[in-house]
């Protein structure tokens, strides 16, 4: 289990309550680091407020996830120890009534600079 920096645990909170000028700093992919984090590997952060579960899908190992709701706002997170490096994944969004979504992960252009939706297609 990775130990939590009291910096993590500040960006947390100053962004569960609207007060972090920065999302992106706490969101998405980031390496793990001694200084930061207390390990090694890469933590995948989301914000999905209303889901009822995130899940991570690796395009490099075909694995599928779960993410820790770290924060009952909605804040997501998964962390991986075996990964060197930042990978390539999508986030299956789970809503209630079992409305399935895929956020665009790392490396997927989508017009935005970051995130964005679409529908999951059932079949």
């Amino acid at each position: 289990m990775t130990r939590r920096s009291g910096r993590t645990e500040r960006a947390v909170a100053a962004h569960v309550n609207g007060n972090f000028s920065d999302p992106f700093a706490l969101l998405g992919p980031h390496l793990l680091s001694q200084e930061d984090e207390g390990g090694r590997g890469v933590v995948i952060r989301a914000c999905h407020p209303a889901a009822q579960g995130v899940e991570v899908l690796r395009r490099d190992t075909g694995a599928v996830v779960p993410m820790r709701r770290r924060h009952p706002y909605g804040l997501y997170e998964a962390t991986f120890d075996d990964a060197a490096a930042v990978f390539d994944y999508r986030l299956r969004v789970t809503y209630p009534g079992g409305h399935n979504t895929m956020a665009c992960g790392h490396d997927e252009p989508t017009g935005h600079e970051r995130g964005g939706t679409q529908p999951v297609d059932p079949s």
